[in-house]
């Protein structure tokens, strides 16, 4: 057992800059939404860093050796359902910003998402939503069928 086994807490580098502290949860969860790459280090003491892919006990097992479609697939399930996003454009909303931050602003700083995860992603929050309404509207349908027989 090496001392990378015992100790449940994380901070990862990218560029001199350290983020953290994460459980070993989140940082499976964040390789696997690319919040965190397999280029950046790790350190569970801030002293030692090694790169994550010098960890293969912490990198998900979906983004082990994706080489077939059928391995991506199981990839982009995995990602949409740790995604916590809602899919749509979060600039849209209550929340608006001033003119003078709109203008600093030079476009969309995301990255391009792969068409299949966005898919995914869809399908995934159209079946958990879609699950909560059914549920919802069961026992609103019981409780109308029960107003109707007192009527």
């Amino acid at each position: 057992m090496s001392e990378y086994d015992h100790q449940p807490i994380w901070h990862a580098r990218r560029d001199g800059h350290v983020r953290g502290p994460f459980t070993s949860d989140e940082l499976r969860r964040y390789l696997l939404l690319g919040r965190i790459r397999l280029e950046d280090e790790l350190s569970r003491d801030g002293v030692e860093w090694r790169p994550v892919s010098a960890l293969p006990h912490v990198i998900p097992e979906e983004m082990r050796d994706v080489r077939t479609a059928a391995d991506r697939r199981r990839l982009n399930w995995a990602r949409a359902q740790v995604d916590e996003r809602s899919g749509g454009d979060r600039r849209v909303g209550t929340r608006r910003l001033a003119p003078p931050v709109i203008e600093r602003r030079a476009g969309d700083r995301r990255r391009p998402e792969d068409l299949q995860l966005v898919w995914f992603r869809t399908l995934y929050q159209w079946l958990f939503t879609t699950r909560q309404r059914w549920r919802y509207a069961g026992w609103f349908g019981m409780a109308a069928v029960a107003i109707l027989l007192f009527a």
